[in-house]
């Protein structure tokens, strides 16, 4: 049997604990979208969106006796991080006759830490101009990214989220009323 003869250091006295995370964060978004109209019933819709995203995370704290006053909390997940999307998305709006609308759209991201994406959208409605009733019908992919503060929040944040894709579907029926200049729509997702 061997005995550890170290000396023991003991802290005795009151101490107050202090511990402080100071989150920074800046997220900018600049989007610019174009219409063009090749006639009365045919429309381009063009959109470019670029964003940025800073965040810095510093946690400090007087845990350590030895050391004076707050001094950077050594161990700790920190972050200190950069983060841009750039996107493009066209739609095409198609009145295929009076009664006939169709829409098709597509987007593409391109994202520093997530890579690509592109995600469609398309949906097509039908009025019956007796009744003023249009029935719609459409269909669309998107996804999300997580932000840096989604990642990496101290309390709430998960640094294994992925983006977010989503499929959507909806039908719906708009009926409007020429004597009021009125409509009511129902859509189900």
């Amino acid at each position: 049997i061997q005995q550890d003869e170290t000396p023991v250091q003991v802290v005795t006295g009151y101490y107050p604990l202090a511990y402080n995370i100071r989150i920074e964060g800046l997220r900018d978004r600049v989007e610019w979208q174009q219409n063009m109209r090749f006639d009365e019933k045919n429309m381009l819709t063009l959109l470019l969106e670029y964003s940025h995203e800073d965040a810095k995370k510093t946690e400090t704290s007087n845990l350590d006796p030895n050391a004076p006053g707050l001094v950077p909390v050594v161990d700790q997940a920190s972050i200190s991080g950069t983060r841009d999307n750039k996107a493009i998305a066209l739609q095409m709006l198609i009145d295929a006759t009076e009664e006939d609308r169709l829409t098709l759209g597509v987007r593409m991201d391109r994202h520093s830490i997530y890579g690509n994406a592109m995600t469609p959208r398309a949906s097509y409605s039908h009025e019956v101009p007796e009744t003023g009733t249009r029935f719609r019908i459409g269909y669309g992919q998107g996804i999300r990214a997580p932000s840096l503060d989604e990642n990496f929040n101290p309390i709430q944040g998960n640094p294994d989220l992925k983006p977010e894709e989503n499929q959507s579907t909806e039908v719906g029926v708009t009926q409007s009323f020429p004597w009021k200049e009125a409509s009511a729509s129902w859509t189900y997702h």
